[in-house]
């Protein structure tokens, strides 16, 4: 058995795990995380905000300060455009393209596709570097399970920040990944067919999904892009979501409720039947398959906002990536950095608003004062345990 040979079986199972302990949670935890959530200000969402390019920094294999200069350089590009709170221009050194700032769909197109490709070019032959598919579909689905820890510690990290209005599935994909990488005993494995690394991001956006839900049905604040679609359909039904929803109708609820499970286990049972035909592109060689896929991948960045820029963006940041990996700088900071930097600029601006420009209110609050303590032990927590002679990760 090589991880290879069964990856979309680990996506499949735990998918299905996480899902369904996404949606139990939706079901019993929707009235005391609503409650929760309540607590929670300006300054705290900032501070999470913070805390997330930190864990996803420091979790980075290798150096420290890389991760830490590939989150702040995805903070920066985050910052290109327009000032939602000034109104000002920023970077865009006249080009009106980048008044709306850089689109996170071309960035993503070509840091993770483009980059790819130009990696498995290079490298040729295919993607099964046996050139066969090989092994059990049902022992990889079992095999799952055999990694209770990444499973349960994935399902967790996408439970927790589904919870949270504006983080969404795919900054939950990266913190997950960079976690789980991190709390590995054979790390260097992440990024060439470690079946944690599989399952941690597809537990943490099936757990992310069902729990963004809890905010929007009980307050009205969707938790991602999913839960948005959901209120409009909510809404366009003429019900309106709040904590009334679940007393007024609770038959459509529970209904919704069971639907959400139901579907987990259908999706599961269709990917399972699906794999193997899915599985044979695995054993294309590389040179037939790459312009395929380069026209798709262009193709997709193109299709997004319908501008040729988009196209010229995707292809920077493909050969831009490219360079990062070759010379040990991680992108999954560099991409969390780039989803957070608009909910950390919105949360200081407002929670400055509130405070009349005070800058205490980071410290003052208890809930954002610790969680900006965590991060500080997150960043020299890696030092002292090498000081100590534990290893870790390298930080200069």
């Amino acid at each position: 058995q090589t991880a290879e040979t069964y990856p979309s079986e680990y996506r499949a199972g735990a998918s299905l795990a996480a899902a369904i302990v996404g949606v139990l949670i939706l079901m019993f935890a929707s009235g005391p995380v609503a409650k929760a959530a309540l607590a929670f200000s300006p300054a705290e969402y900032f501070a999470l905000a913070i805390l997330g390019l930190t864990v996803v920094s420091v979790a980075a294999l290798g150096s420290t300060i890389k991760g830490l200069a590939m989150g702040a350089l995805g903070l920066a590009i985050s910052l290109i455009g327009i000032d939602s709170i000034l109104g000002a221009e920023r970077y865009t050194f006249g080009f009106v393209y980048l008044l709306d700032g850089i689109s996170f769909v071309p960035v993503m197109v070509g840091l993770f596709a483009i980059t790819e490709l130009i990696s498995m070019i290079l490298e040729g032959g295919t993607i099964a570097k046996a050139g066969k598919l090989e092994g059990s579909l049902w022992d990889g689905f079992r095999d799952t399970f055999r990694y209770p820890f990444t499973l349960i510690q994935s399902t967790a990290v996408g439970a927790f920040l589904g919870m949270i209005p504006g983080i969404g599935a795919t900054a939950a994909n990266f913190l997950a990944y960079s976690v789980a990488q991190r709390s590995s005993k054979h790390p260097e494995r992440f990024g060439k067919g470690a079946p944690e690394g599989i399952i941690a991001p597809e537990a943490s956006n099936n757990s992310c999904i069902p729990t963004s839900l809890i905010p929007a049905l009980t307050l009205g604040i969707p938790g991602g892009a999913t839960s948005a679609i959901l209120l409009v359909a909510v809404t366009l039904q003429g019900l309106r979501p709040g904590p009334m929803l679940f007393t007024s109708n609770p038959e459509l609820i529970w209904g919704f409720f069971m639907g959400l499970l139901i579907g987990a286990v259908m999706a599961t049972i269709l990917y399972l039947i699906m794999i193997p035909w899915f599985a044979l592109i695995t054993i294309v060689r590389i040179e037939l398959m790459a312009p395929m896929l380069l026209i798709v991948t262009l193709l997709g960045a193109y299709a997004n906002e319908r501008n040729m820029m988009d196209v010229f963006v995707a292809i920077f940041f493909g050969l831009f990536g490219y360079f990062l990996r070759r010379h040990g700088y991680p992108l999954i900071s560099l991409v969390i950095g780039l989803i957070l930097g608009k909910l950390a600029e919105g949360s200081f601006h407002q929670a400055l608003m509130i405070s009349d420009h005070d800058y205490s209110v980071f410290f003052l609050r208890p809930l954002s004062a610790g969680i900006f303590a965590l991060c500080l032990v997150l960043v020299l927590w890696p030092g002292v345990k090498k000081r100590l002679g534990y290893g870790g990760a390298e930080v200069t």
